[in-house]
């Protein structure tokens, strides 16, 4: 008996040991080594949450550009938008979620013309509702680096002003605008961190019907219905954005 107590307490001590060894080995360890020794798959587990914030700038300036029909002697151009997401993982890396978004562009081009020249201005925002669903596909045994596809299902609203100035004739035209679709949303995802990662994305294959009604000079109103299909990336602009999984 005293033998076999013996032994008991000499496993307990050696076992004992060996936690305290591997717990100051692990304190030992660099930022880049945990990182290196930490599996991020567990981040996009069934009953997982993701949240983030996305954003996305684009500019353009041209001098003197031949467009064919017409010649564009001066213009300033910028498209910014910026949003935010939450999800839920109903499977190992698949989670559906909800986005809400603001978009604001400005256009100013000089047309050159005979014999004035156009100053042509437009500027929009608009409102952006999202539902989504997201799938993963993990590119290492760890999970840090994994591709991923976005669709969503969304609403947007807003406004359009255009202002177009011939000499003294000056015209403005007030559009609000409403449009539903369907969007295609490749992305990437690298995990810098615990739970943190940053994300890049660009819009592929978009399906849409907007229906547009509009005052010229605040007194005609028009009316116009759309359905498009756009199939195209733009690089250009991308969305950026840094995302919490937890």
């Amino acid at each position: 008996m005293l033998n076999k107590l013996r032994l008991t307490l000499a496993l307990l001590l050696g076992f004992g040991v060996n936690i305290a060894l591997a717990q100051g080995k692990a304190e030992k360890l660099s930022p880049g080594e945990k990182l290196a020794t930490e599996d991020f798959n567990q981040y996009r587990a069934k009953g997982q949450f993701h949240t983030g914030l996305t954003f996305s700038f684009s500019t353009r300036n041209a001098k003197n550009e031949d467009q064919i029909i017409q010649t564009v002697l001066d213009q300033r151009k910028y498209d910014f938008s910026m949003g935010a997401l939450g999800g839920y993982f109903i499977k190992d890396n698949f989670s559906v979620g909800l986005g809400f978004g603001y978009n604001r562009g400005e256009n100013e081009r000089t047309i050159q013309g005979d014999p004035n020249n156009t100053l042509a201005q437009s500027l929009n925002q608009s409102y952006v509702t999202t539902a989504f669903i997201r799938n993963y596909l993990p590119l290492d045994g760890q999970g840090r680096f994994a591709l991923f596809n976005q669709t969503n299902f969304y609403y947007e609203n807003g406004k359009r002003l255009n202002v177009s100035t011939v000499g003294p004739e000056i015209n403005k035209s007030l559009t609000d605008f409403h449009e539903i679709g369907l969007g295609i949303q490749p992305g990437m995802v690298a995990f810098i961190s615990d739970g943190f990662s940053f994300e890049v994305s660009v819009g592929l294959l978009g399906l849409n019907v907007s229906k547009e009604t509009g005052r010229e000079n605040y007194e005609e109103v028009t009316e116009i219905t759309r359905s498009n299909f756009d199939f195209r990336i733009s690089l250009l602009q991308l969305n950026m954005g840094v995302s919490y999984y937890f």
